[in-house]
């Protein structure tokens, strides 16, 4: 019996530290994210688990579904030419990301 329970927690305490925070990889130092709209933000991590995003003094926080699937949308901002950090939380994992400004952003393709 102690040995199933011993598995049992191995196994949980390993499925656990594969389920880390990760946000998309569009997101990254030195970013421009877009001027007066709402931008997303998403990522994924532990299913229930409260992300948190913050950008220039503003918090927004969501709940991870059961999949451990998430987003929020910033709040709109103008472009100021300042540098900001965006910060992502989940339990005890953090990701920063430095330099973000807000701006505009532009597609371009040709030859």
């Amino acid at each position: 019996m102690k040995k199933l329970v011993l598995a049992i927690l191995l196994f949980c305490c390993v499925f656990h530290s594969n389920a880390k925070l990760k946000v998309a990889g569009i997101f990254g130092d030195n970013v421009v994210i877009q001027q007066e709209i709402a931008a997303p933000v998403w990522g994924r991590t532990r299913e229930g688990e409260t992300v948190r995003v913050q950008i220039a003094g503003y918090e927004v926080k969501t709940i991870a579904d059961k999949n451990g699937a998430w987003m929020v949308r910033l709040i709109q901002m103008k472009a100021d030419g300042k540098q900001y950090e965006l910060v992502v939380s989940s339990g005890n994992e953090k990701i920063i990301w430095k330099n973000i400004e807000i701006g505009e952003v532009w597609f371009a393709s040709g030859k």
